[in-house]
Formats: structure tokens, sequence, C-alpha cells
């Protein structure tokens, strides 16, 4: 498997483990969502996994677009 693939499951993975949802989103995006978090991008592998966490209380939540590159 290469680097990108691992890093795509990596993300995946860790965004079912803390119960957020990941689908797609149009013809070259994914949008994982759920317990205050809101990310779309154009490659999973490009999400960073401090954006898997909700917002800190008191603090509004945040949409976060990555595209590919």
């Amino acid at each position: 498997m290469r680097e990108t693939e691992q890093r795509r499951q990596a993300i995946r993975e860790a965004a079912e483990r803390r119960g957020l949802k990941v689908e797609p989103h149009g013809r070259n995006a994914w949008r994982i969502h759920g317990k205050g978090v809101e990310v779309i991008a154009a490659d999973l592998a490009a999400v960073d996994m401090h954006e898997l966490r909700p917002p800190k209380p008191g603090k509004p939540w945040r949409i976060t677009h990555r595209g590919a590159g």
C-alpha cells in the first residue's frame, strides 16, 4: 500500500473511532462531519488529525476546506 493510501485509511479510521461520518461530497471530495466537526477535503490524505477534534467549549465550530495539492 502506498503512503498516501495508508494516510487516507488512517484518517478514515481515526474519524470513525471518534464517531464522525466520512462520506463522498460531490465528484472529487470527501466530507467528514459530526460532533461539531465539519471538514470538506479533496483528498482524505490532506486532512490533519487535529482537524478531527471538536472545537473547545465556548468556541464557535469551524469549517475547513482543503484542496488537492
